[in-house]
């Protein structure tokens, strides 16, 4: 799930907050307890990348709505999307 870093807050757990180097410009944050992935903010393009099993309850409340499918190149055959939203082959030019 991606968001605009302004309507994002992690609600708790900061201080279990780690984060692991991939790489020289990316760092990727985890749980310190549980190693459970955590959001990305990615303020190169203004967006945070959210885990979808981050989200345990209170999904009906977010509402979230389908914008974009992405890297529908790797979609399987058996798969088919339901819906009218944009799809990219691999991720979208900002």
């Amino acid at each position: 799930m991606i968001a605009d870093p302004q309507h994002y807050h992690l609600v708790a757990g900061t201080e279990a907050r780690q984060h692991y180097q991939s790489s020289s410009d990316v760092q990727r944050p985890f749980c310190g307890t549980c190693s459970s992935s955590l959001p990305i903010v990615d303020t190169g393009i203004q967006q945070v990348f959210i885990p979808a099993s981050l989200i345990d309850q209170g999904l009906e409340a977010l509402s979230p709505q389908v914008a974009l499918h992405m890297f529908m190149a790797e979609n399987p055959r058996w798969h088919e999307v339901g819906d009218t939203a944009a799809q990219f082959a691999q991720f979208p030019k900002t």
